[in-house]
């Protein structure tokens, strides 16, 4: 007959019950969280409505989803035939609004619209275009191109088009003056390169979306080239964002296969059993899925990076089933064994969760969500340990095989202890004589797209004449009306700019599409169709071309004085058009409407920026990207180091009060050597510290605080201390496994985190094993 053990039933039946649990916490965080992954994790709560407009563009400018796109290695014309080829099949595809490689892919209707309207668009129109002289001349070169066949459609529009009005608009919206052209197909200059240029679905808001745009371009690329030995190179905002996605998401899973592994061997070896391994799972797992369950709930997202470096930073707490594992014996029970180390660990976890909680208050929305995530997720992983852990753990399967070595302890010289106190004062000493700055604002260096790509767009954008997208003019207004008005009164400042030098160019809406009131003026000033019939009649004298050639030409100038005008709802029946005006003229919410005018060849930045501080124009702003994402990291690190320090003070104030001054002392500044080698050691490896540093720093505070707490704490006899010393041994050996793994990455914000919490857990063992891990007649007790 079997004899059943009924406590072993019971702990493997609530085991299952535990483990059934998570697995339903997990299932409604995936199905009821919303997760982010834009700028607004380094964008303050702020009334600064330049910063929040500066946000607003790095997470979706003018050319978002515009993919910029060159065709190498074949002779220009496989060149020109494959991207002809290409771009028709880009036209007929749903992923694309359009796609240009030269010609201006206008439909016979839509063409029929701007010659219809095209009178109160584009540049102000001469009063001498109406002249006799003027259109005699045009209509002479008319009737020479109609001799031509490849000619007679341009030669045609000049009847419907005799003041030559309609080029100058629609080039003024789509590509300004434009690359070099062959064969009808934009080139290289050095005709290496056919370029073209497609703007993606605005129906595809999400980035698989856009990655399956991107995957179908490439997809008709290889299939539509001309030879083998052709290569396609993109660039734009959706190729970076797929790019570091696929680096960061394949990196990831490599990472947290690799750490995994090399965390369950560490446990599997330490302790002796799989079922360890298993449980040791559960204060981790429900403390991640407590703390995103949490920030989904405060602040109805979750973001990325709070969401990556939450489950970082709640990671300390495989500490704590690690610490009450390596106290159980079979000889005595299972509270009695955790009661002997509760006062560490609650201590430890409380003076974590204090550390990080000042975060939660911040005026930045991703460290407030990263303090919320961390604060619930470390007291979640405490509070299970403390309570579900023992009684699913068996004593003689969590029992570890202790080192004889260990049990007579660890006997470190005082020389050694002042070693390290000589080198935290070198360090500190360093660090504050040191010229250069041992942080960096630069968001780039942060960016997981590689420099080559970077380098393929810049080129790119160069030889396409695209604007550039680092600085730029913002007008703002209620309505699309005044934002119109507003960049047709900045226009001639900009012209005065463009003739001094000091810019390029300009783009903006009120180009190609004039405000209401401007439209109105210019309908005024337009000669009556009468007085146009005169002037055409006298033109065509001894030429043969009948008057009624011109109807169409005249019919468009009474519909411009007629009152009609056009607005940008007019232009959502051409795409191409279309996506332009919207790319550069949006409601960015109901009544507030934004205007973009991008800037080409900026070189002297200063001069633009004092002139439109000089127009003092409500809703009118200079905008550096790359200074203002600047001024974003330094004002997030600034506030990063502040709650640190806060969080630092107030975890001090808790340990003081908890033990007894001697031990404190002793304590903080065995810690205070450890972090400012730590520091020391980064900045020597050439590591410029970020805010993600900052916040790595914040998890090695809590891993020193853990091992001081424990290797200072008071045990009975040898036995008890070795097992201390072990568990904090094990402690340090995942995380350093963990994270020197990680810190290969070459995402830099992964790398970052690896290294910083890989180089600061191994010098806070060494550290507090030499302050702590003493003989009995020299322990602190």
């Amino acid at each position: 007959m079997i004899k059943l053990n009924w406590m072993r039933v019971f702990q493997r039946t609530l085991f299952a019950v535990v483990l059934a649990g998570l697995g339903g916490g997990i299932f409604a965080l995936v199905q009821n969280s919303t997760f982010v992954s834009d700028l607004s994790f380094f964008q303050p709560e702020t009334s600064d409505r330049k910063m929040q407009l500066a946000v607003s563009q790095m997470n979706s400018g003018p050319s978002s989803n515009f993919v910029f796109v060159a065709l190498t290695g074949g002779t220009p014309e496989d060149l020109a035939e494959t991207s002809a080829l290409v771009v028709e099949s880009l036209r007929q595809s749903d992923h694309f609004e359009f796609a240009i490689n030269g010609s201006i892919p206008l439909e016979s209707d839509e063409l029929d619209f701007l010659l219809d309207r095209y009178l109160l668009l584009g540049p102000d129109i001469k009063a001498s275009a109406f002249e006799t002289k003027n259109i005699r001349a045009g209509l002479e070169n008319a009737l020479e191109e109609l001799k031509s066949i490849s000619d007679q459609p341009l030669a045609r529009l000049f009847f419907r088009d005799p003041i030559g009005h309609i080029a100058a608009t629609v080039d003024t919206l789509l590509v300004g003056e434009g690359p070099t052209t062959y064969d009808g197909v934009w080139f290289s200059d050095d005709l290496s390169a056919a370029l073209l240029v497609g703007n993606i679905s605005s129906d595809a808001i999400s980035g698989s979306q856009q990655v399956a745009a991107l995957d179908y371009m490439e997809a008709e690329f290889e299939q539509l080239r001309a030879s083998d030995d052709m290569a396609i190179q993109m660039s734009g905002a959706s190729v970076f964002a797929r790019t570091a996605s696929s680096s960061i998401q394949s990196e990831a899973m490599l990472i947290s296969v690799i750490s995994s592994l090399i965390l369950v061997a560490v446990i599997r070896l330490a302790f002796r059993s799989w079922e360890v391994v298993l449980c040791f799972g559960v204060p981790l797992v429900g403390g991640v899925v407590a703390g995103a369950g949490v920030v989904q709930w405060l602040f109805g997202s979750i973001h990325g990076i709070a969401f990556t470096f939450g489950a970082t930073l709640t990671a300390i707490s495989v500490d704590y089933p690690i610490h009450v594992a390596s106290h159980l014996d079979g000889n005595k029970s299972r509270w009695r064994a955790l009661n002997e180390i509760r006062s560490p660990l609650t201590l430890g976890a409380a003076s974590t969760a204090i550390a990080l909680a000042p975060m939660s208050v911040s005026s930045f929305p991703g460290l407030a969500q990263l303090g919320v995530f961390a604060v619930v997720g470390i007291a979640t992983a405490a509070i299970i340990t403390q309570t579900i852990l023992p009684t699913i753990l068996v004593p003689k399967q969590s029992t570890p095989e202790l080192p004889r070595a260990l049990g007579r302890g660890t006997v470190l010289a005082l020389p050694t202890q002042i070693g390290l106190f000589a080198l935290a004062i070198f360090s500190v000493a360093y660090l504050t004589l040191n010229e250069k700055s041992v942080f960096t604002d630069d968001l780039s260096r942060l960016s997981p797209v590689s420099p080559e790509l970077v380098a393929v767009d810049r080129r790119l954008r160069g030889e396409l004449g695209a604007s550039d997208v680092r600085r730029m003019i913002i007008v703002e207004a209620d309505t699309q009306e005044r934002v119109l008005r507003k960049q047709e009164r900045l226009a001639p400042r900009l012209d005065q700019l463009v003739k001094s030098g000091d810019l390029g160019g300009f783009r903006m809406t009120a180009q190609m599409l004039p405000s209401i009131q401007k439209q109105r003026s210019r309908a005024t000033a337009l000669p009556s169709p009468e007085i146009v019939r005169a002037n055409i009649l006298a033109a065509l004298s001894d030429t043969g071309v009948r008057p009624q050639a011109f109807d169409r030409f005249l019919a468009a100038i009474a519909d411009a004085k007629s009152g009609r005008y056009v607005r940008v709802a007019d232009f959502n029946s051409i795409p191409i058009l279309h996506a332009q005006l919207r790319a550069t003229l949006f409601e960015e919410e109901p009544g507030s409407w934004v205007g973009l005018v991008l800037l080409n060849d900026v070189e002297n930045a200063a001069a633009i920026e004092e002139e439109v501080e000089r127009i003092q124009t409500r809703g009118l702003h200079y905008i550096d990207l790359k200074r203002e994402s600047e001024n974003l990291m330094a004002n997030y690190r600034a506030e990063s180091l502040g709650w640190l320090g806060v969080g630092v003070i107030l975890a001090a104030i808790g340990i003081f009060a908890a033990l007894n001054p001697a031990r404190a002392f002793r304590m903080a500044f065995a810690i205070t050597i450890a972090m400012a080698l730590t520091v020391s050691v980064l900045v020597l490896a050439g590591e410029l510290l970020s805010p993600f540093h900052i916040i790595s720093l914040i998890l090695v505070l809590g891993l020193s605080l853990d091992y001081a707490l424990f290797l200072s704490r008071e045990t009975r006899d040898d036995e008890g201390r070795s097992r201390t010393l072990f568990a904090v041994l094990v402690c340090a050996s995942t995380s350093v496994a963990v994270f020197f793994v990680m810190s290969f990455s070459s995402t830099p914000v992964l790398s970052g985190i690896g290294f910083t919490v890989a180089v600061g857990t191994a010098i806070s063992l060494i550290a507090m094993t030499a302050f702590f891990a003493k003989d009995e007649k020299d322990r602190i007790t």
